[in-house]
């Protein structure tokens, strides 16, 4: 998990540099740290078909690891952006992304997601901190996910906290921090999407800014950090642009499950990407089971199941039998919320008195991997999903560790 911030009033993410100077997507990071936070973004956007911003951000991150190509990464993606559409865009980002890793000159670089928040750990800081509740609407816990993941991946630019994000119904900005490399406060308005449709400019409207001043002055005048005199200074240069800070759908539209059994993958909404054989990531702890020989095309094959797994290990151990991975490993993914599985807790014990109660009759099974017969997960089936669990005989408050949800075959 994030570490838990103090309370304080927010929106959804943007940025908006006070001084009044831009801070550009492709300057040099100077830290590992904020080269792993521009490799997150930068991915988002590419994959999102931002190019021009993702380019940009990948290029800080190449220059930061000592790669060749960041110059020309940035020069692509504005190209790119005015060349292709969106959709065109979201199926090269990963391609391009992948390349320009392979254009290196220096040491392979660190996990980019390690010097930040995974979208689950984000989303449950924004809940024990008290900014969103566990059952809100999923618009709501898209939001606070993206506030959290902002405000972590600008203090690990180097970013100093001002104010901190607030609970997901409040209005004006989401958080604001001091930025002491160009001496610039910065405004937050976060955006999520899992489709990935952001705003059409990553530049904050100065009708926006202009309104958001009240709240500015207010924050400044009750910050009292280190920073204090250098953050008023700037205060004074007033803010005439932003930047949009992006994330890109690490939480799963999960109406998606009325769609019928081998409906293309294309219709998801997401930005899918291949991790196995016929196994599809489509955002944090969510992967599209598909199978083009039922439905769709080779390039954009049909769905069958929609799986959750808390990590991707559990999701190899479900989906192909990959033994002796530590399931934990990389963090975990927060499990569908209650509104998706109807009932909580969600344990053993709860989910057969569920499944009793709902009129079926649970089936308990196991699967083991031929051809050497080792035990690889146990099995509760009920009409509506499996729920499946690392333990041979699961106790009464174990929990799964993935929930296949197959598709309807209407």
């Amino acid at each position: 998990m994030c570490s838990p911030t103090p309370a304080a009033s927010g929106s959804t993410s943007s940025s908006a540099p006070a001084s009044g100077r831009s801070s550009a997507a492709g300057s040099a990071p100077s830290s590992t740290a904020a080269s792993a936070a521009n490799a997150v973004w930068g991915y988002d956007a590419l994959v999102g078909g931002l190019a021009n911003v993702g380019a940009g951000a990948t290029n800080g991150y190449l220059n930061g690891h000592g790669y060749s190509g960041g110059q020309a990464a940035f020069d692509f993606g504005a190209g790119a952006a005015g060349a292709l559409g969106g959709r065109a865009l979201a199926k090269l980002g990963g391609k391009v992304w992948n390349a320009l890793q392979r254009a290196r000159t220096g040491p392979k670089p660190a996990d980019p997601t390690s010097a930040a928040c995974t979208p689950a750990q984000a989303l449950q800081t924004a809940i024990a901190d008290g900014l969103v509740k566990s059952t809100a609407p999923q618009n709501h816990l898209n939001g606070a996910t993206a506030k959290e993941l902002g405000w972590q991946a600008a203090k690990a630019k180097g970013h100093i906290g001002i104010q901190a994000p607030g609970k997901i119904t409040a209005t004006g900005p989401d958080y604001s921090t001091f930025n002491p490399a160009d001496e610039s406060i910065y405004i937050w308005d976060a955006k999520y999407s899992i489709n990935g449709t952001f705003p059409s400019t990553s530049d904050i409207p100065a009708t926006k800014l202009q309104a958001w001043m009240p709240w500015l002055n207010n924050v400044v005048a009750g910050y009292s950090g280190a920073e204090q005199a250098a953050v008023r200074d700037a205060l004074a240069a007033r803010p005439d642009q932003g930047k949009h800070y992006i994330s890109m759908g690490d939480t799963f539209d999960w109406k998606t499950l009325q769609h019928p059994r081998w409906t293309p993958l294309s219709r998801f909404g997401v930005a899918a990407q291949p991790v196995v054989r016929k196994l599809y990531a489509a955002g944090a702890g969510i992967y599209l089971m598909t199978n083009s020989g039922f439905g769709g095309t080779a390039e954009d094959p049909g769905v069958a199941a929609v799986l959750w797994a808390q990590s991707r290990a559990a999701a190899l151990l479900v989906y192909d039998s990959v033994l002796d991975a530590d399931l934990t490993d990389g963090g975990t993914s927060a499990p569908p919320p209650v509104g998706v599985v109807g009932f909580e807790p969600l344990t053993f014990s709860a989910i057969v008195t569920q499944g009793k109660a709902a009129g079926g009759r649970p089936m308990a099974t196991a699967d083991f991997r031929f051809p050497d017969g080792r035990f690889v997960v146990s099995r509760v089936i009920t009409p509506e999903r499996e729920y499946i669990f690392a333990s041979r005989e699961p106790g009464a408050d174990e929990r799964p560790i993935a929930i296949e949800f197959g598709l309807s075959a209407n």
